[in-house]
């Protein structure tokens, strides 16, 4: 498994800088130069299908941010000379962690559903799994490593068809 945080960064790995990118094209991330080339942003982690921008660091390391992110949007404010375009180019090999939050009405059974979905169904890892109940409603969030942005949206269109569950969105951690 990978982990694209600033501070897992190896010494020896070589990320793209500032001084490599030709700022009139769009940075392409492929699942090659992600392990190696940029930084992905510990504020809004995106992964592949998000709308995405380059935000170029102080050490001129490129950290990928979802464009609707509040830190990229500071710094496309102050400092709009180091934003760069950036797109998505993968090709389902790298896994990202995504979580997302689930409601709906308790009942015997609802989180083996849940899971079966999820695990069985659509053959998805969980990394983590929390689900309260509360006067017959429970609430739950679910950490999951997915691929892109429609592995997301299959899972929470499959899970909005049990009954007992009213809601499923995709969460920031």
């Amino acid at each position: 498994l990978f982990s694209f945080n600033r501070d897992k960064k190896s010494e020896d790995e070589e990320v793209t800088r500032y001084e490599d990118v030709d700022r009139k094209k769009a940075l392409n991330l492929t699942d090659e130069n992600l392990k190696r080339s940029f930084i992905i942003a510990d504020c809004c982690h995106p992964i592949p299908g998000d709308d995405v921008l380059g935000f170029i660091d102080g050490d001129g390391q490129i950290i990928i941010h979802q464009r609707k992110c509040p830190e990229a949007a500071k710094f496309k404010a102050a400092y709009g000379n180091r934003i760069v375009a950036a797109q998505w180019s993968t090709h389902k090999l790298l896994h990202f962690s995504v979580s997302i939050n689930i409601k709906g009405i308790d009942g015997v059974g609802v989180v083996n559903q849940i899971t079966n979905i999820i695990s069985q169904e659509l053959n998805v890892n969980m990394e983590r799994i929390l689900i309260e109940a509360y006067d017959g409603i429970f609430d739950g969030t679910i950490r999951l490593r997915v691929h892109d942005v429609d592995d997301i949206k299959v899972i929470c269109d499959n899970l909005k068809r049990l009954n007992n569950v009213r809601s499923v969105v995709r969460v920031d951690k």
